[in-house]
């Protein structure tokens, strides 16, 4: 197996990340879904509300049930794609095939034929639920802040879970109960191997 955050295991795998067209980190045919003019795919299961139509961009819900069927044939769509993304002759072709291929570059761990590429990339979830999603939420609770990207017709005044938008009432218990928190948090030692 081989493991890494998202930039480094889209810099590991040859993959684009995950703001990509097809931004699965297990490489899945799941296509994301992006605002019209922006750049920037989003891998989620259920369609947008409010008349979203993005041409390319506007698959139907999925279910859980339904992520099989973009699993299969994995090993054998990504050599098809290494080869495909390798025909790009000018860079205008090879930025269209990356984002068609979801792929930027061949790995290393492609030599090794015996790893199974790309089923040796896993995901890491650790990131996830320690950085991203406390991050996420942070910002969100906070009304914004500058740390979340809105686009219309969102409204930051609208959103009634901002409870912490120029609330000390709210912030001054919350930060006594990280700071009573501290003494139980696990914290990591790195020890050298060698």
């Amino acid at each position: 197996m081989a493991t890494a955050d998202g930039p480094g295991a889209a810099a590991m795998s040859g993959m684009v990340g995950h703001s990509g067209k097809y931004g699965c980190r297990l490489y899945c045919e799941i296509r994301g879904q992006h605002q019209e003019g922006v750049g920037h795919y989003f891998l989620i299961m259920k369609k947008p509300s409010g008349g979203y139509n993005v041409e390319g961009s506007n698959h139907k819900d999925m279910t859980c049930q339904n992520l099989k069927k973009y699993r299969d044939n994995i090993p054998k769509q990504y050599k098809q794609n290494i080869k495909k993304l390798l025909t790009a002759k000018t860079k205008t072709k090879y930025k269209e095939l990356c984002l068609e291929t979801s792929l930027c570059k061949q790995t290393l761990f492609s030599a090794m034929k015996m790893l199974g590429v790309p089923n040796i990339f896993i995901m890491n979830i650790m990131h996830l639920s320690d950085l991203n999603d406390s991050n996420l939420f942070l910002g969100l609770w906070q009304g914004g802040g500058g740390s979340v990207k809105i686009y219309p017709p969102d409204n930051i005044s609208k959103w009634d879970w901002a409870v912490f938008k120029h609330n000390p009432a709210v912030w001054k218990p919350y930060g006594e109960t990280v700071s009573d928190a501290v003494p139980f948090t696990v914290t990591q030692t790195i020890v050298p191997m060698f």
